[in-house]
């Protein structure tokens, strides 16, 4: 046997699998010997694991699918795994019907089996092209106290978006997925599109959406002082100007102040206030005016306007608008707080497992 192993070794070549020959070092082959028992290790099998694994860090990072088509990509994965094959673009796209299904298939295993009560968030979203969709995710928590949120739809919803339509789109997702003795909450904002739609369920409690109840108040709040705002918010525009950053870095420098924060950084504090009703003329007139949202007067930003007493009148009306806005049974919302397990240490329990 020793013998023809070395036969077959020094003439063809031939060793055994996960062995190399002296002769074949020698020669100056061992890469490609290497090479080769490594591609003979890459399966299909190893191929298919790693285009999911790509597939998965491409919805995640929400990547265009035409990723697959970067040079630089299929470069650098090339160096660390030359076996390794990059899906196009049709390929990719079958992957991503295939993890779909293999998600939704899981998720319905998961609500079935897991979730005793569901409550629902709903939302209406517009896209860059225009368009409406209503999104639907699924909340629960299951026996162990681990919170589960699932997205079950982000469908197209035709205009006009009445109560009616967002109620049958809400209705299509339950019995698509089988929820209609589960689901005990819906949240929503405080349209009163949303709110009629609510009123069509029975035994089903609307939860106002507390971030939307809170721009709403301050929105409300911040109407006395819209000349402050406006002045404030012309102001960080006009440094957005390179010339005028740069005086204004200079004359810090010079008076030895520290420096301000970026003038971007200011930009995402008041972007809010373009977003109520109160404040959605604002960018389409002239800079110089306001909209009085009582009135609906311009108003020149120039004009003086007296402070006193406006914080206060702002307390009040936020306060007013909480009042009014804040429809949520008090009950409901000591509840939650109690049992939401993310708010709780637990410090009275001496035990880390009790805890």
């Amino acid at each position: 046997t020793s013998n023809a192993i070395t036969h077959l070794a020094n003439v063809h070549g031939i060793v055994e699998q996960g062995k190399l020959h002296i002769k074949s070092i020698k020669s100056g082959n061992i890469e490609e010997m290497l090479a080769a028992q490594n591609q003979r290790r890459w399966t299909n099998s190893c191929q298919h694991i790693a285009d999911r694994k790509l597939t998965k860090w491409i919805l995640h990072s929400t990547k265009p699918i035409e990723t697959v088509n970067d040079s630089f990509l299929e470069d650098f994965l090339c160096y660390l795994n030359p076996n390794y094959k990059l899906p196009n673009e049709k390929n990719l796209k079958l992957l991503i019907h295939q993890s779909y299904d293999w998600t939704e298939s899981t998720m319905r295993e998961l609500l079935m089996s897991e979730a005793k009560y569901i409550s629902f968030t709903t939302d209406l979203w517009t896209s860059r092209a225009k368009q409406g969709y209503i999104g639907v995710t699924a909340s629960f928590m299951d026996s162990d106290f681990k919170i589960y949120d699932i997205l079950l739809e982000l469908k197209y919803l035709p205009y006009p978006h009445k109560a009616e339509h967002i109620r049958d789109a809400l209705q299509t997702v339950m019995r698509t997925w089988n929820l209609q003795e589960k689901l005990i909450a819906i949240t929503t904002d405080n349209g009163p599109n949303m709110v009629k739609a609510m009123s069509y369920f029975n035994n089903v409690t609307r939860i106002p959406c507390t971030a939307h109840t809170l721009q709403l108040a301050i929105g409300k709040g911040l109407a006395p002082v819209l000349i402050l705002i406006a002045r404030a918010k012309r102001l960080i525009r006009f440094f957005m100007y390179p010339k005028q950053m740069e005086r204004l870095k200079a004359v810090q420098i010079t008076l030895n102040y520290d420096e301000v924060l970026e003038v971007v950084d200011f930009t995402n504090e008041v972007t809010i206030l373009d977003d109520d009703e109160e404040f959605e003329q604002l960018e389409n007139n002239d800079n110089d005016e306001v909209i009085d949202p009582t009135t609906k007067q311009r108003i020149k930003i120039s004009q003086p306007m007296p402070t006193n007493g406006k914080i206060e009148q702002i307390k009040d009306i936020i306060s007013q608008a909480l009042n009014k806005y804040w429809s949520i049974q008090s009950d409901i919302a000591l509840k939650a707080a109690f049992l939401d397990p993310r708010f709780k240490h637990l410090s009275f329990a001496r035990d880390e497992k009790e805890r």
